[in-house]
């Protein structure tokens, strides 16, 4: 058994773990009458690989073509600004369609995913 967190969509622990996940800096919406910025309640996360094979890619997708146009999904993922390093289920995510540059010796180069609507 594994003793350290791991990313999961709806549960199931991802194939290949990604080599770098990151929160996407949200967006100012506004300032506040007190001259505060505003920012939208829900963040984003981008999961990345250099290097991934086909099985798991089409896992990736997989995924996306589960809640692509109309479902959610959960996700562990890191918590942002926790001490220490801890995981965290996160419900009524949506996906973006997993993509790839290159094809190199049949395995997929520079894959990108990213989760939205991540609620804290």
């Amino acid at each position: 058994m594994l003793d350290y967190p791991l990313y999961r969509i709806n549960g199931t622990l991802l194939i290949l773990q990604p080599e770098t996940g990151k929160w996407i800096d949200r967006n100012e919406l506004g300032m506040s009458g007190g001259g505060h910025p505003v920012y939208p309640l829900v963040r984003n996360y981008q999961l990345d690989w250099s290097y991934m094979d086909a099985e798991s890619f089409k896992q990736l997708k997989d995924f996306y073509d589960l809640v692509g146009n109309s479902g959610t999904c959960t996700v562990d993922l890191p918590e942002l600004g926790i001490n220490p390093y801890a995981f965290h289920t996160y419900s009524g995510c949506t996906l973006s369609e997993p993509t790839c540059s290159d094809y190199f010796e049949e395995h997929y180069t520079d894959v990108s995913m990213k989760i939205f609507k991540v609620r804290r």
